[in-house]
């Protein structure tokens, strides 16, 4: 049974536009690359979902002390939000891996890219429920090595230019899933097409849907019969020179033959295709293999001199050697790129296919993640806090409308609830002595202030100023002509500044509940 470690997901969703400065973006790639790297292998998979073209990162959970998450949100100018994918992988009808095939020396620039392109390109040629998978680990160094050497013949020169000798180059894996074979082809050979700097050739593989013992089944029945009935019919002469134990041992192996090809066709063994559907049925996917054996180094054509012996004499002779490309350094189904090559296959500016937007998240300033106050919200790095004393000069609100400022000031609302009733006893904190003054516009806005002060132990007495049944207070009773107290009617949310100003109208006391729960308030009736 195949098990997979603990794994973590995150959804990349847009927030605004990203920096294609080559510079800056190959910096920002590379230092993602490192970061999702270091703890193991790491996959960036882009969806076409009912909802539109999504981009996922999936990585270790291990991986997460190194912050890829973040940075690869920064480099494709996004937001990382965890989350899960909505279906089985595992179910696609055609899972194919690009491998290379052997062709003269390509060669694709990178030079004017636009890291945009290649999400616009998939969001126009990738039906629903397509997908499309590149899991890259740290190359080893003696990969590095053999294909440094193997390039270089590759290129021409003795000193290559290319993406994929940048230290922070990795070794990737595409992986491709679709409803047809022709589909998962068609689809991998655009997206090598849209990999800027990507000149490799290549070719689809398809993992075998059985089990290469099924083979056993027939070779184990001919070689059965072979012994059985072609033994009896071999001359005398030649049978005597046959071992005794040679059938006996003869028919044992082809009976394992048999029992392993019957075991292959029954599931028993599973095939390839098996194991790769019950990773994906979890979002693992394999780590990019490495090569077997030591590849044959390339070299040029040239012409080997020396002697030999004829007769007992020395002859002088001379041989050419042709040329040769070398064996393909890596895996076929691996590619060595540089990172600012693959991640703009997430990002997340496919024009109006896009998955979701969301708002662009800031660093949080250090001493707000202490408990200096109540808890403002959970950004990528942390809780973020703000300061209780702080909040003795104000706090304002602000937002379009439907951005949730009533929840907000509503929470604020709460917490002075709460340290009212249970006073903390932290420096800054206003604790028992705290008088709560809120201004509501909304009509069903007063309840929830009622129902957060009561849920908490708190007392709170609710005015309406449009109802004559509850107290009132006298809003103009201020000295002064009709323009002084007008004036002093407009600024009458600064005495809410406690816990903040919210104004969601012109005049929002004027139809709304003023709830207090002072402790020395004159009310007028």
């Amino acid at each position: 049974m195949f098990q997979c470690m603990e794994q973590r997901i995150f959804r990349l969703a847009r927030v605004g536009g990203i920096d294609t400065n080559p510079t800056t973006f190959g910096q920002r790639a590379g230092t993602f690359a490192s970061a999702a790297t270091s703890g193991g292998a790491a996959t960036l998979l882009t969806r076409r979902e009912r909802s539109g073209l999504n981009g996922y990162l999936i990585l270790p959970a291990s991986s997460l002390g190194s912050n890829a998450p973040l940075h690869l949100a920064t480099t494709v100018g996004a937001r990382a939000e965890e989350a899960s994918l909505p279906e089985d992988l595992g179910d696609t009808p055609v899972v194919g891996t690009l491998v290379y095939r052997h062709s003269p020396a390509l060669r694709d620039p990178q030079a004017g890219i636009d890291p945009t392109e290649l999400p616009r390109l998939l969001a126009n040629s990738m039906p629903e429920g397509t997908w499309v998978a590149v899991t890259l680990r740290r190359p080893r160094d003696r990969e590095r090595k053999h294909y440094t050497a193997w390039l270089a013949h590759r290129l021409g020169t003795a000193v290559p230019t290319h993406h994929s000798l940048s230290p922070n180059a990795v070794a990737v894996t595409i992986t491709a899933g679709g409803s047809t074979r022709d589909e998962v082809r068609s689809l991998l050979s655009q997206v090598t097409a849209g990999l800027p700097g990507f000149d490799l050739d290549s070719q689809v593989r398809f993992a075998p849907r059985h089990h290469g013992a099924v083979l056993g089944l027939p070779a184990g029945v001919l070689l059965a019969v072979a012994t059985i009935f072609g033994l009896p019919l071999l001359p005398a002469q030649l049978a005597a020179h046959i071992p005794s134990f040679l059938p006996q041992a003869v028919l044992g192996l082809s009976a394992a033959a048999v029992l392993a090809g019957l075991a292959a066709l029954s599931g028993k063994l599973r095939s390839p295709d098996a194991r790769q559907r019950e990773r994906l049925a979890s979002a693992t996917f394999p780590v990019p293999a490495s090569r077997l054996g030591r590849p044959r180094p390339p070299r040029k054509e040239h012409t080997v001199k020396g002697h030999t012996k004829v007769n007992g004499e020395k002859v002088p002779f001379e041989r050419l050697v042709r040329a040769f490309d070398g064996d393909y350094p890596l895996a076929p189904s691996a590619f060595l790129v540089g990172p600012n090559v693959i991640v703009g296959m997430v990002s997340p500016h496919a024009g109006a296919v896009s998955g979701a937007a969301a708002t662009k998240a800031r660093a949080t300033p250090p001493a707000m993640h202490e408990r200096i106050g109540p808890m403002l919200g959970t950004n990528d790095d942390g809780d973020a806090h703000l300061s209780a004393d702080a909040m003795r000069f104000g706090i304002a609100c602000l937002g379009q409308p439907g951005s949730g400022k009533s929840l907000f000031v509503r929470s604020l609302f709460g917490w002075h609830c709460l340290e009212r009733v249970s006073p903390s006893g932290r420096p800054g904190h206003p604790g028992a002595q705290n008088t709560l003054i809120a201004f509501e516009n909304k009509g069903d806005g007063a309840g929830k202030y009622v129902r957060w002060a009561h849920a908490l132990g708190d007392k709170v007495l609710t005015v309406d100023v449009a109802d004559r049944a509850t107290p009132a207070i006298n809003l103009f009773a201020i000295p002064g002509d009709n323009a002084a107290k007008a004036v002093f009617f407009i600024a009458i949310c600064a005495v809410c500044r406690p816990i903040g100003n919210h104004c969601g109208g012109a005049a929002p006391v004027v139809r709304g509940a003023i709830l207090q729960s002072a402790r020395h308030l004159s009310i007028d009736r």
